[in-house]
């Protein structure tokens, strides 16, 4: 039959030899059949853990899920969502959904808290999969899901109420009873198999319903098409398939290298990283034999850039396909660049005029539509937005332009949506985009419109540049000018960023682009030097990189203490760190275990942290002089398995752990009765494990995995448990060789701040990591601080505003010799100009650099280290970090000395609280609650606190806790905390108290309740003050401004 002109112009890329149902009534079925094919083959490794799977373990695991699933009401048209990085459970939890019929929902787990709430309103899961990050925002919005019967972590802690563990979750049941399990057969065009999300950049993400027909033809096409059977595929042709949870350039480069990856299945930004990045040249890549590339054009210039970077690649296949057409429907067959390649098999293509609809020719361009049974079904519950993307004879309409050569070879130009529309012309941001890219200065960019009144859009582009370069706004707009026509001339400017906003499937946002140039929120951010080039050294945990620090310089002295004089070297320190690592291995301290440390600074302190470093264990850091309440808490925060603790704490810790429900093993510093004494566990540890080159610490996501936890004060009660990572701890150690980089005068430092606090713990474990000497001490003395100042000659000291106002007026200071002393750190509490000068005329030629920070950050965020003094100034954000300034109504950045909430951001910020509030909002913004500025310099102040929190001495105070305390006592009807000036500590906590009706008790009685109850810092030093009622807001908020402002006053009567 002859085909009409219309008819000729649809490319169909031909049938296939085989069915697609292959003999199966269902998706599950062919799951369980090419799972059996497949055997004891390795099918998934995790890059970062190095744990596997073969395939006969997916089935088994599947199919005990899915048991588990029957049993608990999961059945056909259920559906089940998977909220996660990519892991090697994913596979699992997808086909034990589909053998029962149920539909499996991956969820981008970057979703902020409203999208996931629509996304989950929408699909309605009866049971979601989570990993730790997305967790936290389910739990938070558990309330307002009462579809959702089961939610399951991928995680290891026990500790949340109503959330399952994936461990335990599946059937006992031996593998052999399961094998005569057979997925019900379904009917393959209507019942949906996955839904996924569309990337929604026109509005909220919309759920694509793919059915079993859909995913089936899928795998029926891969299976002898050859442009896959000829390339080493995951799951066809047994090649395991190597998973990363998420992208970090050295992680990802030494995955290829250390796994001899032959296949990477790319998206256009890391290919870009391949082609561009100087960390490639230091990797081995030569495995590498073939890069798919999809979700976005690929340009000439950078496959070209690749190919001759990487000379063993044989093939770059790109492709072309989206959410809708189930996978790619189009790829390449040939090296013809440029080119997305040919149709599939199965699957009707046509280019048609976007103003008559009318299919096109070859060389002409037009909107791409599809056809066949690759296309979905349609979206869930939105009919308007199904019948607007496929018509009525079944032609999916994508909204790609784009055209086909005389050999059939399709070409992407740019999106519908995405065209700039410049007076009478259409501009393509694609290809604007792909000059830019050909600038070796640039990273990555991406164009947009501009509206314009006279011309409609004016073309803008948003760039990042490569590290290290200096190119100007004028540079880059004469670069494109010189190579496009007039109307593809950059006349809305260039921006200059940071990177790149993008949806999970890497398609650029035009809305959160165009909300930035110069009124916008990204103009104001305020950008730290570049970030080091490796944090991690080479290495893939904190145990490797102590591992390779501590024997790089074994004689030289680790540790002093500086009231004995007794000195540690660095072999030293490694053999202890070994011996108790090869302990706490041998007592199954192993990675995901917490241990706590309740402890003054001694030796020991710096050994156990490194140890448990070296199994993979976090260290949880408690203040010693805590009260058995206050312990109470902190260890029913933290979980430990495991305490070291000194006799100074011991007797708290011994009452807490009657009133603590999980149990815990002690072991003590020092040689008490009936405990277990850390040189017993030194004498007792495996000699053959006990050495550097026997320990092997296992790699892990440094972005991700807890090192550390810190109790911060909370502003709403008891502290909160502040979850340091790898990653955060690595960027601190950077900084300090950065320091010693730059050709600072760092030999030792003197450690007086207490190590449980985050300040002090940070310096020492940073400064131990960069071959240094730490001088440490128990406690603040004034005679042996100076004494060792004098003896150990630093040049550089990390104090807090009391020690600084010691060394202003202390009259023991001019007895010693503090010549050696450069510069003066401080921070925990603003410095007043009045110090910083007594200092100045006291120690003349010393530098006074305050810093910023709280535990939440790490170490301090900002650091002003100018050569100009500049009172009152934090300074500058610290290397790969980032700071803004926020307008405390409607969230806007905000520019200089414009007063906001302070807000930062890079790899210094903690993971988050344990369990808690969220001060990280969905873009990754820590927001402090401190107010504050900066200036024309990007120099940072603090004026006030949104917070409440009194600052004593280095401690952080929480006014609510001690209004508890006060309110649980019978004359007490009302109450306040708030912080008193006071030159020498900071602030001093102070009540105001309404007395009961009745009640004659006085501020004595008050003083004495609650120090009976709370650690040292907590006591009332500002005393009492009673009064007839509390300020309140009209909603009842207290104001304490109001009250500190009163108690101020009355210090200076």
């Amino acid at each position: 039959m002859e085909q009409t002109a219309s008819e000729r112009l649809v490319l169909y890329g031909g049938d296939l030899r085989n069915s697609i149902e292959d003999g199966c009534n269902s998706l599950g079925e062919l799951i369980v059949k090419r799972l059996h094919r497949n055997g004891d083959d390795v099918a998934l490794v995790d890059a970062v853990s190095g744990d596997s799977l073969t395939y006969h373990q997916i089935l088994a695991r599947a199919l005990k899920l899915a048991n588990r699933f029957h049993r608990l009401g999961i059945k056909r048209n259920s559906v089940v969502g998977i909220c996660s990085e990519n892991c090697i459970h994913f596979p699992t939890i997808t086909f034990a959904t589909i053998m029962l019929g149920a539909t499996v929902l991956p969820i981008n787990y970057g979703y902020s808290p409203s999208e996931l709430r629509h996304v989950l309103h929408l699909t309605k899961p009866i049971a979601l999969f989570a990993s730790e990050k997305p967790l936290q925002k389910i739990i938070a919005m558990r309330s307002d899901l009462p579809f959702v019967k089961l939610l399951v972590s991928f995680g290891k802690d026990r500790r949340t109420r109503g959330v399952a563990l994936l461990d335990d979750f599946f059937d006992n049941s031996p593998v052999s009873n399961l094998r005569n399990f057979t997925p019900q057969p379904v009917p393959l065009e209507k019942q949906v198999a996955v839904m996924v999300m569309s990337s929604g950049t026109t509005g909220l993400p919309k759920a694509v319903q793919l059915t079993h027909h859909n995913v089936m033809t899928v795998m029926a096409y891969q299976a002898e098409d050859p442009r896959y059977t000829e390339l080493p595929v995951p799951c066809l042709n047994k090649v395991p398939m190597v998973v990363l949870s998420h992208f970090e350039p050295n992680l990802f480069l030494r995955t290829i290298q250390d796994h001899r990856i032959t296949m990477a299945s790319l998206v256009p930004p890391l290919v870009v990283f391949l082609a561009k990045s100087p960390l490639v040249d230091s990797y081995d890549l030569r495995s590498l034999y073939a890069v798919l590339c999809g979700a976005a054009p690929l340009s000439r210039e950078i496959e070209e850039l690749v190919r001759s970077r990487l000379p063993n690649v044989q093939t770059i296949r790109t492709g072309y396909g989206m959410s809708e057409t189930s996978l790619g429907v189009i790829s390449r067959t040939n090296d013809k660049i440029g080119s997305v390649g040919k149709v599939h098999k199965t699957t009707s293509v046509k280019v048609v005029d976007l103003e008559t609809g009318c299919a096109l020719g070859p060389n002409q361009t037009g909107e791409i539509c599809i056809k066949g049974p690759l296309v979905m079904k349609g979206y869930l519950n939105n009919d308007q937005a199904t019948a607007e993307m496929i018509d009525a004879d079944g032609w999916l309409h994508t909204g790609d332009i784009g055209y086909y050569d005389q050999e059939q070879d399709f070409y992407i130009v740019d999106r519908i949506k995405d065209l700039i529309k410049y007076k009478g012309f259409q501009v393509p941001p694609a290809e604007l985009e792909d000059v830019l890219l050909s600038h070796p200065s640039i990273r990555d960019c991406a164009v947009v419109g501009v509206p314009d009144e006279g011309a409609g859009e004016l073309p803008a582009a948003f760039v990042v540049t490569q590290p290290g370069t200096d190119v100007s706004e004028r540079e880059v707009i004469q670069y494109v000018a010189s190579r496009l026509s007039p109307q593809k001339h950059l006349r809305g400017g260039v921006f200059f960023v940071d990177e790149i906003p993008k949806t999970g499937s890497v398609s650029i946002e035009p809305y959160s682009a165009m909300e930035q140039p110069a009124s916008d929120d990204t103009a104001f951010v305020v950008r730290g030097a570049p970030a080091p080039d490796d944090l991690t050294l080479g290495t893939r945990s904190l145990g490797e990189l102590f591992l390779q620090v501590l024997r790089k310089k074994p004689t030289a002295v680790a540790l002093v203490d500086g009231v004995t004089g007794k000195e540690y070297t660095y072999a030293e320190l490694l053999e202890r760190s070994c011996q108790l690592a090869a302990y706490l291995h041998d007592h199954s301290i192993k990675r995901g275990d917490v241990v706590a440390i309740v402890a003054e600074n001694r030796s020991e302190y710096p050994i156990t942290i490194i140890a448990l470093f070296l199994v993979g264990a976090t260290v949880a850091l408690f203040n010693p002089s805590y009260t058995s309440r206050e312990l109470v808490h902190a260890l029913g925060v933290a979980c430990p398995k495991l305490v070291f603790v000194s006799s100074l704490a011991r007797d708290a810790l011994l009452k807490a752990s009657r009133s603590v429900k999980q149990g815990f093993t002690v072991i003590s510093y020092d040689a008490l009765e009936r405990s277990t004494t850390f040189a017993q566990c030194l004498q007792r540890s495996n000699k053959r494990r006990s050495t550097a080159d026997t320990l092997q610490p296992d790699p892990v996501d440094i972005a991700d995995e807890v090192a550390v936890i810190v109790m911060s004060s909370g502003t709403t009660g008891l502290p909160k448990g502040v979850q340091i990572t790898h990653r955060n701890v690595m960027a601190t150690m950077a900084n300090v060789r950065g320091a010693l980089e730059k050709g600072l005068p760092l030999h030792c430092s003197l450690d007086v701040l207490p190590w449980f606090h985050v300040a002090g713990g940070m310096s020492m474990v940073s400064w131990l990591g960069a071959n240094l000497t730490v001088v440490y001490l128990p406690r603040f003395e004034p005679r042996t601080y100076l004494r060792c100042i004098e003896r150990y000659r630093p040049s550089f000291l990390n104090m807090v505003p009391p020690i600084v106002v010691f060394l202003a007026k202390h009259p023991a200071v001019p007895e010693y010799d503090l010549s050696s002393v450069q510069t003066i750190a401080c921070g925990a509490a603003p410095l007043s100009r009045e110090v910083e000068e007594l200092i100045y005329a006291r120690l003349p030629g010393i530098r006074i650099r305050q810093g910023y920070g709280m535990s939440e950050t790490t170490q301090a965020i900002t650091f002003y280290d100018s050569e100009m003094p500049k009172p009152g100034s934090i300074g500058k954000v610290r290397a790969g970090q980032l700071g803004k300034v926020i307008d405390a109504d409607t969230g806007r950045a905000l520019g200089p000395d414009q007063l906001g909430e302070l807000c930062f951001k890079g790899t210094l910020i903690m993971k988050g609280y344990i369990g808690g509030e969220r001060v990280i909002d969905a873009d990754g913004w820590l927001h402090t609650g401190d107010i504050g500025y900066y200036d024309a310099d990007g120099d940072f102040f603090i004026v006030d606190r949104i917070k409440e929190l009194i600052k004593y001495k280095a401690f952080q105070v929480a006014p609510a806790e001690m209004e508890a305390l006060l309110l649980a006592h019978p004359g007490v009807k009302d109450c306040a905390v708030v912080g008193k000036q006071d030159e020498r500590v900071g602030e001093l906590p102070l009540a105001f108290v309404v007395r009961a009706e009745g009640s004659a008790v006085s501020e004595r009685e008050l003083v004495r309740h609650v120090e009976e109850r709370v650690s040292n810092e907590k006591r009332l030093r500002g005393g009492v003050i009673f009064v007839e009622e509390i300020p309140k807001t009209a909603s009842g908020k207290i104001l304490r401004r109001t009250l500190r402002e009163l108690a101020n006053q009355k210090a200076k009567l």
